[in-house]
């Protein structure tokens, strides 16, 4: 995936979510929708924004939408399918409803309803290992965060100082 090309690039959906049944949709506004795009991490360029998509989807489904919960990602699949560039992640950016990531994924979107639990589990001690096995450290105008402070959500205020893992 090149970020300077124009073409959208999504998460597959382990199935389709969409606001109203894809087929619905297709009939309604008259083209066709990409399959089982989930928008937890996607690439999308500015050009394939389109307010007027939007407003057709509002306008055919406001009141009838099965899951209104979804109308973002169906909007984000209906303006990808209209640009028709680009296509789904592979599987190594992984989307998965278990308590740890695939083995081999490069990237997770965390589902269901212990997302925001396994998050803070699982993604905040991986990135914390990540970080210390690259050395990544960087200059910052006045916090130092240490693998401590971030544990605790307390990040404290300490002068300039450098971003590592301490």
């Amino acid at each position: 995936m090149d970020a300077g090309k124009e073409e959208c690039w999504f998460n597959e959906d382990t199935k389709e979510k969409y606001c109203i049944p894809r087929p619905q949709i297709e009939e309604q506004l008259r083209m066709k929708i990409w399959e089982r795009v989930n928008t937890g991490i996607c690439l999308m360029p500015k050009s394939a924004i389109s307010l007027e998509l939007g407003e057709r989807l509002i306008t055919a489904f406001e009141t009838s939408a099965h899951h209104p919960q979804f109308f973002e990602q169906t909007l984000y699949a209906l303006m990808a399918s209209a640009l028709n560039k680009g296509g789904m992640l592979p599987a190594t950016y992984n989307i998965n409803w278990g308590y740890s990531r695939a083995p081999g994924s490069i990237c997770r979107h965390y589902v269901g309803a212990f997302k925001h639990d396994l998050l803070y589990i699982e993604g905040a001690p991986s990135l914390l290992a990540l970080l210390a096995i690259s050395g990544l450290c960087r200059e910052t105008d006045s916090w130092r965060i240490s693998a401590t402070s971030l544990g605790t959500s307390r990040a404290r205020n300490s002068g300039p100082k450098r971003f590592c893992i301490s």
